[in-house]
Parts: structure tokens; sequence; C-alpha cells
């Protein structure tokens, strides 16, 4: 399978000028939600390959 690197969220929407409206939207940082080492997962883990 090839892998395809993209662009980062934060250059492609600085490209398209959505950048400072989308960091006003967002009342905490996209990385914060996958952050929470030791917290108690709000989704449950699947096996998609079955």
């Amino acid at each position: 399978i090839p892998l395809y690197k993209g662009k980062p969220l934060r250059k492609a929407l600085k490209e398209r000028g959505l950048l400072e409206d989308f960091l006003q939207k967002q009342q905490y940082g996209v990385s914060s939600e996958y952050s929470g080492f030791g917290e108690v997962a709000s989704v449950p883990l699947t096996n998609y390959l079955d």
C-alpha cells in the first residue's frame, strides 16, 4: 500500500485563508482530544478488520 504525505491541516487552512477563523472557533487544541494518556476513553475500541 503506497503511503501519501499530505499537507498539515494548519498549512492547508492558512493557504485558503481559513486558519484564523478555525483557531477562533476551536475552544481547545485539536491534539488535546487525543492526549488524555491514562484517562478513560469516550469512544469504544472496535476491530474494523472483522
